[in-house]
């Protein structure tokens, strides 16, 4: 006899079976992503060093931490989430129309409630507006191109071409992964930075991730170029002794032009005519 005949074999691979998991409870998948997502930015700003990270994470709250990393990268969010719902409104669109296509002469228009495309319509519609008051021109420009073609594409009245189908939700996917890598790179802080004066007079740049009446710990990332060599990136320093707390901008968040930092309501004000927008934090000493 066989030994290996009285095993059943599963017809499901592994993957499909994972893939209806997360379908089957997305409010877990996402907090599980958010949560993986929060824990990379926290252990990217104490310089990937693992004690660095554990002081991080018992020095702040995590629901904080999680807001200010979610806020600070509101605009790259906004414009992955704009080129999401593009992808989603091109995918239904092929749906309904390989469906319905046979069908055009004789049916007429679709109740807008009951159309398939309405509701990804409307949350791309949603973000576009957010990224118009939130954010840079280019990442407004960027997502409104991508989403109107989506629309024109998925409110078209034929099939779409065989290449077109193959090819338009790869690139976008390809640009989905682009700006999430991105996303990841950029030197991300859940608070904004501060220059802390103490009684000798010394000025220390950096986050301020904890303060309380005894000390107040002072984060100070590698890549501000504001730390000697061997120095250790996250110092505390006793809270009577510190004089002044003044917010201050690392020169990181400068190095991209000008016009690049504008939102598109500024940009069109300055296009008008009107004056140039001014920062008004001071650079970190």
């Amino acid at each position: 006899m066989c030994r290996y005949c009285r095993y059943e074999f599963n017809g499901d691979a592994d993957g499909l079976v994972v893939t209806r998991w997360m379908r089957a409870h997305p409010a877990v998948t996402t907090t599980l992503a958010m949560f993986l997502y929060v824990a990379f930015q926290i252990h990217k700003a104490g310089d990937f060093e693992v004690i660095t990270t554990v002081e991080l994470l018992h020095s702040g709250s995590l629901p904080v931490i999680l807001a200010g990393v979610v806020l600070v990268q509101l605009p790259l969010e906004l414009l992955i989430l704009a080129i999401f719902a593009s992808w989603w409104l091109f995918a239904t669109g092929e749906m309904v129309n390989k469906a319905f296509a046979p069908l055009r002469p004789a049916m007429t228009r679709a109740p807008m409630l009951s159309d398939p495309r309405t509701l990804p319509q409307s949350v791309l519609v949603a973000v576009v507006l957010a990224s118009f008051y939130t954010s840079p021109a280019p990442f407004f420009l960027l997502a409104f191109l991508v989403g109107l073609a989506a629309t024109i594409m998925a409110r078209r009245r034929k099939a779409y071409g065989r290449r077109l189908a193959v090819w338009a939700p790869r690139a976008l996917a390809a640009l989905i992964s682009v700006l999430f890598l991105i996303m990841l790179g950029r030197p991300t802080s859940w608070v904004p930075a501060e220059a802390v004066t103490t009684t000798g007079g010394k000025v220390l740049s950096g986050y301020v991730v904890s303060a309380d009446s005894d000390w107040t710990t002072l984060l100070t990332p590698r890549w501000t170029n504001h730390l000697k060599p061997g120095e250790n990136s996250l110092r505390r320093v006793p809270t009577p002794d510190i004089t002044a707390r003044e917010t201050c901008v690392f020169s990181y968040d400068n190095e991209f032009g000008d016009v690049t930092r504008l939102r598109t309501l500024q940009l069109i004000s300055v296009m008008l005519g009107g004056p140039w927008p001014v920062g008004m934090t001071p650079p970190c000493p």
